[in-house]
């Protein structure tokens, strides 16, 4: 029994993929030999294939105290040291290396970067130093430039950037501008470094160069600003005058020069040149360049709308943008100018005028793809996603092979709860022989499983939903994993900026909005799943009236059955009997009935908010969402504390209030605690939230404090119909009163209202309910939620939640 041969054996067979094998026979052989340190470092290796750090390091140790000075043991240490974010532990492993082998490069380098990683900045500067000094001029080649010796400069320059020695960084620009390859970077940093220290005159004179190599590169022009020290609009105009002399094809001057300029002839001109410049051009994302110019200034607006109705006033009477022109216009500005103005129309929140003009584009060229993606967005606006899903299918069709138009198709079938077409049109780019979903999986394609997690949720289609969350936290672990490929690889490459930067990123991952989406999604069903049993939506396997643990039972049932079967019919070979057991290990990891079906569905919520409680600190709708966890696992001191964050963010956001008075009807009808301590907490909040007054004055301060806002109104009068469940009818009629002066009048606000009259949280109230949804026509006519036959399926119970209306 030779036990480093035993353990190269389970190497060799985890490295086939057979890891319960592997494991067995690296255990013998580590029995065999404990003093080994290849059988402890083989050991290391088997756990760090199965994600193990914690145990991996452990054997690695092991292995370092037979034989301490192993180079290869000390970098494997070091790679999961700071991977798992161990940075004293790297820095002491980088330490050792550095002490047995000083010559080389990346020894150096990455003792540097240890002690940057801890913040030690003068010992990480030094440490590069030296190595600069021990190497001497790179530059002996001038044809021959050494990268490496490049990227270690700027690392040690981001070093003296980062700890704030921004006069050395200067000094160092200059003694090693010859070594740097990467000039521009070098520039822009030196252009940066001087207006942090108010050298203007410096770096006015390089910003000049950078915009005369660049002129659209907004960070130069934001630059010079910065340099001239311009103050008052006119300084400013001036400025942008001179630039728009001097770099008369830069877009970015020209629209921002027509942003400072005033209402006038110079800017009508200017607007006027600009637009039928584009429009001759076909620019599809005129407008969207234009929002910028506009801002917040009707006035503005109006001048760019009186114009391109001009246009096309005298393009369908003469052919030309203004009768005095000499030239005649192709059809396509025509088309153009009908764009244009439909996304305009679009921006005003005026759907009946932008779907006239879409709709006399799509008459007049009727291969414009362009058109039916825009008539397919102001469609989604207006409220009609199974129309506009119809209508970029449409345009879809005049182009199978554009790979864009084809996504943006499956995803507005998605919202428009036709799962089965959305897949299919996804199909025409993948392969045959593969599951579509499978495939969409595998390549990470998370907008895809987004939006199907919100579709499943929709149709009430829980155990769907979920499984598309955990598949997509998934894909957001193997993002964290993939660093294991970069540790040694950016060391030994010398790539030490970028490395850095991923580190940081990698820490905040889970603060993408990507991973907020899903995990928002997952948490809200599996309260839901808390609050009231689920029933199977396949065969009816569950009855409602079933607890946790028969469904428990049942699926262990399932499963036993599952087993036997794939037991009579499994394969031969015994490859395909290992890949066919890892699939149905992920199979069951992620099966639809599996994942709703669980018996504790509050703390798999909890696997998806701390994260969120860690890296979206700055959302409200994480604190809200912690509420709603802790107020069902009556945790009150918690409950709290998430209100409290909320309001750090927003004060009077509808939500927080909402949790506001529901916290404190939740605290009033509690029991006598025996922790004093615990009941003095919840008085002191309780208090702090109210500002000293009591539920009903604070709500009615807060109605009057929002009168004019939707949103604050919907929530404040839920809070006031909590407090006094007897004002129905005076809350009633608050809630449904819908002006023309109220702000954030949204489709999402007024479907909450027709949800919560349908519910009958307010009693029986169907007349209400018909001259809300004929007041909601006002502002969405084209929205089949509000007319007169959704209506009747409403009052049947078979409709779902509201689509999503967000910007595509």
């Amino acid at each position: 029994q030779h036990g480093e041969t035993l353990c190269m054996k389970g190497l060799i067979l985890n490295y086939l993929g057979k890891k319960e094998e592997a494991m067995e026979s690296v255990k013998r052989g580590l029995k065999c030999n404990l003093q080994s340190h290849v059988c402890w470092h083989v050991y290391g290796l088997v756990h760090r294939s199965d994600k193990e750090f914690g145990t991996a390091i452990k054997a690695y140790v092991n292995s370092l105290r037979i034989e301490k000075d192993n180079q290869t043991v000390l970098k494997d240490l070091a790679i999961l040291q700071v991977h798992i974010r161990d940075f004293e532990g790297f820095c002491e492993t980088r330490h050792k290396l550095l002490m047995q082998n000083g010559g080389r490069r990346g020894s150096w380098v990455g003792y540097a970067l240890a002690c940057h990683l801890l913040n030690d900045y003068d010992t990480a500067l030094q440490v590069l130093s030296t190595c600069r000094a021990s190497e001497g001029d790179p530059n002996t080649q001038p044809n021959k430039p050494d990268a490496a010796a490049s990227e270690m400069r700027c690392y040690e320059l981001h070093l003296l950037i980062e700890a704030g020695r921004k006069e050395d960084a200067l000094s160092f620009i200059e003694s090693q501008s010859k070594n740097i390859v990467d000039k521009l970077w070098l520039w822009q940093t030196r252009a940066e470094l001087l207006v942090e220290l108010k050298r203007f005159s410096e770096a006015q004179a390089l910003y000049t160069q950078l915009l005369n190599s660049n002129p659209d590169n907004i960070s130069y022009v934001e630059g010079l600003e910065k340099c001239i020290e311009v103050y008052s609009p006119e300084a400013r105009l001036q400025l942008y005058r001179q630039l728009k002399e001097k770099h008369n094809r830069s877009q970015i001057i020209l629209i921002r020069t027509m942003s400072i300029l005033p209402i006038g002839q110079e800017l009508e001109g200017l607007i006027d040149k600009y637009l039928r410049k584009n429009l001759c051009k076909g620019m599809p994302p005129l407008w969207n360049t234009l929002k910028f110019m506009c801002g917040n200034d009707p006035k503005k607006l109006t001048v760019v709308d009186k114009l391109a109705s001009g246009y096309l006033l005298n393009l369908e009477q003469n052919f030309k943008f203004h009768p005095d022109d000499t030239e005649f216009e192709p059809p396509t500005t025509y088309a153009w100018t009908l764009y244009f103005l439909a996304g305009l129309r679009d921006w005003q929140e005026k759907p009946s005028a932008a779907l006239e003009l879409i709709n006399k584009l799509i008459e007049h060229t009727p291969t414009h793809i362009e058109a039916y993606m825009l008539k397919a967005r102001i469609m989604k606006r207006a409220g009609d996603p199974i129309e506009a899903a119809k209508v970029i299918d449409e345009g879809r069709s005049l182009d199978t092979a554009d790979r864009f138009i084809n996504n943006k198709c499956s995803k507005y079938l998605l919202r428009a709860d036709q799962i089965e077409l959305a897949v299919e049109r996804m199909t025409e780019f993948i392969r045959e022989g593969r599951s579509t979903l499978e495939h969409l999986n595998d390549y990470q394609t998370i907008w895809f499983q987004i939006e199907l997690a919100r579709t499943y949720k929709r149709q009430d289609k829980r155990g769907h939903a979920l499984k598309c969350c955990h598949q997509l936290a998934e894909h957001f672990e193997e993002f964290l994993e993939d660093q294991l490929d970069f540790h040694a690889y950016c060391i030994r490459k010398t790539t030490l900026t970028s490395y850095v930067s991923l580190l940081r990123f990698e820490d905040n991952l889970r603060s993408h909005k990507f991973y907020f989406q899903a995990a928002t999604i997952a948490i809200e069903i599996y309260v839901s799943l808390h609050d009231r049993a689920y029933k199977s939506q396949s065969e009816g396997d569950y009855d409602e009236n079933m607890t946790a643990d028969m469904i428990k039972k049942r699926k262990k049932k399932q499963l036993k059955e599952q087993a036997k079967k794939k037991q009579i019919n499994k394969a031969a070979s015994v490859d395909v009997k290992n890949e066919s057991m890892a699939e149905d290990k992920d199979q069951e990891k992620f099966d639809p009935n599996t994942l709703a079906s669980t018996s504790d569905p509050l703390g798999e919520a909890m696997k998806f908010l701390t994260p969120l409680q860690n890296f979206a600190m700055r959302r409200i709708l994480t604190h809200t969402l912690a509420y709603e966890v802790y107020k069902r696992k009556h945790k009150y001191l918690l409950m709290a504390q998430a209100i409290r964050r909320g309001m750090k963010i927003d004060p009077d956001d509808p939500t927080v209030h909402t949790c506001i008075i529901d916290f404190i009807l939740q605290i009033s009808s509690l029991p006598e605690t025996n922790d004093p301590l615990v009941t003095k907490i919840l008085a002191i909040e309780k208090s702090n939230m109210l500002g000293g007054s009591d539920p009903f004055n604070y709500t009615s301060e807060y109605l009057s404090k929002h009168q004019f806002s939707l949103p604050h109104i919907v929530a404040g009068i839920q809070s006031m119909h909590q407090l006094q469940p007897d004002s129905m009818e005076q809350n009633l009629e608050n809630i449904t009163a819908l002006d023309d002066d109220l702000e954030g009048i949204t489709l999402e606000i007024c479907t909450k209202v027709c949800k919560l009259l349908e519910s009958k949280t307010f009693g029986q109230c169907t007349s209400q309910l018909r001259e809300y949804r004929e007041k909601c026509r006002l502002f969405y006519p084209l929205a089949p939620y509000f007319n007169p036959v959704t209506s009747l399926t409403v009052s049947n119970g078979e409709t779902t939640d509201s689509p999503t209306t967000e910007k595509v």
